[in-house]
């Protein structure tokens, strides 16, 4: 439980970053909470059965489905929260990527690998 609460308030934070830095990403108050859960339930349940299903394809691009995967996720948590908007995909791929970089961060500073 205690790193379910850990994982939530990194995303969260996270997330408030990303609204801060890119221009084409708004989330209202209620949104940032409800994708900060989304992300959650979508990695935590979707993302590895979608990873176990397109192994191969993970195999022949050498893990750069990987990154297409995240997007994947970030879009459909994008599209069940209202209020969270983005502008196009450009910014929602880089967004997965600083978004990886910000949870690695964070999970590093707040010790929830653990």
């Amino acid at each position: 439980m205690k790193k379910i609460g850990w994982t939530l308030a990194g995303n969260l934070i996270a997330l408030y970053i990303l609204d801060v830095l890119f221009d084409g990403i708004i989330f209202t108050k209620k949104a940032l909470l409800l994708m900060a859960l989304a992300l959650w339930v979508l990695n935590s349940f979707v993302k590895p059965v979608l990873r176990f299903l397109t192994a191969p394809l993970s195999w022949i691009t050498f893990g750069l489905w990987h990154l297409v995967l995240n997007v994947l996720i970030l879009y459909t948590a994008f599209r069940f929260v209202p209020g969270a908007f983005f502008a196009d995909y450009g910014v929602l791929a880089l967004a997965v990527i600083v978004l990886s970089i910000l949870n690695s961060i964070i999970s590093k500073m707040f010790g929830s690998d653990e």
